[in-house]
């Protein structure tokens, strides 16, 4: 894609309409699937592990089409079609949201970026009216939600839990959990001695010990949830070398999920607060000067510190923004901070 204030390229307008019209099908099967208020894929996950979680991959393409249509409706000035593709976007990525599994919210956050992505690029090609951007500010507030990743957190832990009882009971050998752990797992000599003197199930109770941190860390709002999950990931640094499996399990698996969700989060609420800008644009012919303005009051807060997201006016549109994971403010540095930027 071209910067976003700059206009799609004659050649690649056709080339996206071509490809849109060669599988005209699958959008109006798209469009009608995310509409559904709740739904399930035929995925056998009784499996565990073993899962086949081929749907995942169709779900984040498809998010990807829908996106293509969006901006080519925005670059055609059809507000109200972009507007009607990107909320299909957002309600194919909530199709995910009960899967209790992290691979599925890792997918629904790539999605909701795809999003995120999507409508920066509309934003800035074209006006919207009221409706529409009440519409889109709504969709994109529902794609914030904590009990999906609760629920795949209790998930994926019953799953581990799962192959805990299965590597005591000798159903799965040692090296079946190396792909969890993203590591080489024990020798089998070593394992019988780990399994014989007590450290497996020292390391499994240390594994529902920690989970279970990171289970009520879930239940509080942001900053405390990072927090609360800071807590764990040092008590998982302080186990002892023997604890094999936690050790590897929490800086593998469950840190760099509560990371991805904070990004999220952040990029979800700068997108808010940019549609209620655009929303105040609307009302008043120009851009606010400031956030604190009537009409742009309780606003989503910065995930990472708590505080009111920052907003500067530029050259050409604005910049809306979270300080992101290192906590520093750099401006609305694209590279640094988790920006919205508009250019209209």
């Amino acid at each position: 894609m071209p910067s976003r204030s700059v206009a799609l390229p004659e050649q690649m307008k056709e080339t996206i309409a071509a490809y849109l019209a060669a599988n005209g099908e699958a959008f109006e099967l798209l469009h009608e699937g995310a509409g559904f208020k709740l739904s399930r894929y035929p995925v056998d996950i009784s499996k565990g592990f073993r899962s086949d979680l081929a749907h995942l991959s169709h779900v984040r393409k498809g998010a990807r089409m829908l996106g293509l249509e969006a901006i080519l409706e925005a670059e055609n000035d059809r507000p109200a079609s972009a507007t009607k593709s990107l909320l299909a976007l957002l309600g194919l990525a909530r199709s995910l949201a009960n899967e209790p599994l992290l691979v599925s919210q890792l997918v629904r956050f790539a999605c909701d970026g795809t999003g995120l992505h999507t409508l920066n690029q509309i934003l800035s090609r074209t006006a919207f009216n009221e409706d529409q951007l009440v519409q889109l500010q709504t969709a994109f507030r529902n794609a914030e939600d904590a009990s999906s990743l609760m629920r795949a957190f209790a998930g994926e832990r019953y799953l581990i839990i799962d192959a805990f009882g299965q590597l005591q009971s000798g159903k799965m050998k040692p090296e079946e959990m190396a792909f969890l752990t993203g590591d080489p797992t024990l020798e089998p000599v070593e394992f019988s001695q780990y399994k014989v003197d007590g450290r497996l199930d020292e390391d499994y109770l240390a594994f529902l010990e920690i989970t279970e941190g990171y289970l009520r860390a879930l239940a509080q709002p942001y900053p405390k949830r990072l927090e609360d999950a800071k807590t764990m990931e040092d008590r998982a640094a302080t186990l002892p070398k023997g604890w094999f499996y936690t050790r590897l399990l929490v800086p593998s698996l469950y840190k760099p999920v509560l990371g991805h969700d904070a990004k999220h989060v952040g990029s979800l609420h700068v997108a808010i607060v940019a549609l209620a800008v655009e929303r105040w644009r609307l009302a008043h012919g120009t851009l606010p000067d400031k956030l604190d303005e009537p009409f742009l009051h309780a606003l989503p807060a910065d995930p990472f510190d708590g505080q009111p997201l920052r907003y500067k006016r530029l050259d050409k549109g604005y910049v809306v923004y979270s300080t992101g994971e290192d906590g520093v403010d750099d401006g609305g540095d694209e590279k640094k901070d988790i920006t919205f930027r508009v250019e209209r």
